[in-house]
């Protein structure tokens, strides 16, 4: 619409706006997890290697979004369970993939225990999706155990 605010005096006032049936389509990204997999075992307060895949099945490419990694006492990755890192992407056309390898800390304060690695995209909701309900995998299990120390002397 032109002169919307009614600021320009004009000779013929009723002429400014104009319509059209154009469709606008709006293309968005759809991430998903593919693969996450580490160690069967670790110890609180040691350092893991976890690899990853992410995949953009959307129509529309996306920006940078970070994908974390989660310990689970259950099958259903969600962001209440224990965050253990996280990797950065800084881009994914539609239809592409990101494969790395990320290096995660376990807890200190992690109790013994098996638990399900699990991997979340875009956690922090940054990014809009057509699918938002499908950013969670869950991977491998992992045992954390406790260092068993014997006294010698």
């Amino acid at each position: 619409m032109a002169d919307s605010g009614n600021t320009v005096s004009e000779t013929k006032e009723v002429n400014n706006g104009r319509c059209t049936t154009s469709t606008i389509k709006i293309v968005l990204p759809d991430l998903v997890m593919t693969a996450v997999y580490g160690p069967t075992s670790a110890a609180p307060g040691t350092s893991v290697s976890l690899d990853s895949t992410v995949r953009n099945q959307g129509v529309g490419g996306v920006g940078s979004f970070p994908v974390g990694f989660y310990l689970s006492t259950d099958t259903a990755i969600t962001t209440a369970d224990t965050w253990i890192g996280a990797r950065s992407i800084s881009s994914l056309a539609a239809g592409a993939s990101s494969s790395a390898t990320t290096s995660v800390t376990i807890p200190t304060t992690i109790a013994a225990g098996t638990y399900y690695i699990g991997v979340i995209a875009d956690y922090n909701n940054t990014r809009a999706e057509s699918n938002e309900t499908n950013n969670a995998m869950k991977g491998n299990t992992i045992k954390i155990v406790l260092p068993d120390l014997v006294m010698t002397a």
